[in-house]
């Protein structure tokens, strides 16, 4: 299976999400798919600090992947790029935050350090989304010239949806987009990746393309404990073969569960992304349904289900101006098996 993951990964940032990285550790060690390329993108952490991030655990996992830094700012024009930096990037300016860190570099596979560059961030030049379209759709084509491609886009949606708009010969390689994103209970809560860029996630989410929405109503469910990952960390290194694979990912990973139990309901860490690539791999551990959904205009990016009466009636509507209310049809994950999960993780990345 041929698979483009476009990411966000922050492992080993001081106070950024490193969910990001657990899936792209599952999806390096399993046998079942074929990874074709990695994407970053601005969100979790800059564009630029994603593709290092994700450099990292490659070197770690001593694979070649190609990694190819995207779009480093939201499409929508009514998101500031610059506001949203320092909210996310908040936690890493906070010395008690940086204090869990401390141990963050014990195990570099050389060049910077994620530390390093969480503390002296590199300014990123705006590269106009069409650019950046055209060296991704040189991606898929160099990769995928005859074959068509499965994204699990882990991140906001920026990548894909500049290349729907400015590379849209390109865009048909694609056959299926597993998104993890969207919030369809918590009040007007609206997930992340769709906050960051509403406009992405509804040029996607009405492309026309086969997509599959993993919302965060559902990776809510999932958690890895720090006991959890402690006792996998320690049946791992019973393994020579697992033992510097293990320590590697405890420098990232046990920071960022400590952090989460702090600042975050769930006992560690939500694993939302890993929950793309395990439905990937084993989709009996999930349960998927199909239904009509729409983004709401206030608050921006929040999805909501529609029924099929009110998607028959929208179908009915000619004008222009009505297009962006126009539901569309998608796969949805209402459940997952959180304890399946854990040990097909466990299992795959430390076999």
């Amino acid at each position: 299976m041929p698979l483009i993951i476009d990411c966000d990964p922050g492992n080993g940032i001081p106070g950024a999400n490193v969910d990001d990285a657990l899936a792209l550790c599952l999806a390096w060690s399993a046998q079942q798919v074929e990874i074709s390329s990695v994407w970053t993108v601005f969100g979790n952490v800059s564009a630029q600090e994603g593709a290092s991030a994700a450099q990292r655990i490659a070197k770690s996992f001593n694979v070649d992947t190609p990694i190819i830094k995207g779009c480093n700012r939201p499409l929508d024009s009514y998101i500031s790029p610059v506001e949203w930096r320092k909210k996310l990037d908040a936690p890493r300016h906070d010395a008690e935050v940086r204090k869990l860190w401390r141990n963050t570099d014990c195990f570099k596979t050389g060049g910077t350090s994620a530390y390093e560059e969480s503390l002296f961030p590199q300014y990123e030049q705006y590269e106009p989304p069409e650019q950046t379209a055209f060296r991704l759709a040189k991606d898929i084509l160099r990769n995928n010239s005859k074959r068509s491609i499965t994204v699990a886009a882990l991140g906001p949606l920026t990548n894909i949806a500049a290349l729907l708009s400015f590379q849209p010969d390109a865009a048909k390689r694609i056959k299926e987009i597993l998104i993890m994103g969207g919030c369809l209970g918590y009040g007007d809560l609206v997930d992340t990746n769709f906050a960051i860029d509403p406009l992405a996630a509804s040029i996607v989410l009405r492309s026309g393309i086969k997509v599959t929405i993993v919302p965060i109503d559902v990776t809510r469910t999932t958690h890895m404990s720090s006991d959890y990952w402690l006792d996998t960390m320690q049946w791992a290194c019973k393994h020579p073969q697992n033992k510097d694979q293990a320590m590697a990912i405890d420098s990232w990973l046990r920071p960022w569960i400590q952090y989460s139990n702090r600042t975050r309901p769930v006992n560690g860490m939500w694993v939302h992304d890993m929950v793309v690539i395990a439905h990937l791999l084993c989709a009996d551990i999930t349960h998927v349904e199909s239904g009509f959904f729409k983004l709401a205009p206030q608050p921006r990016g929040k999805l909501i289900r529609v029924s099929r009466d009110d998607h028959a009636s929208n179908q009915q509507i000619g004008s222009s101006t009505k297009l962006k209310d126009v539901p569309f049809k998608a796969q949805v994950m209402t459940s997952v098996d959180n304890d399946l999960l854990l040990s097909l993780w466990r299992r795959t990345v430390f076999s």
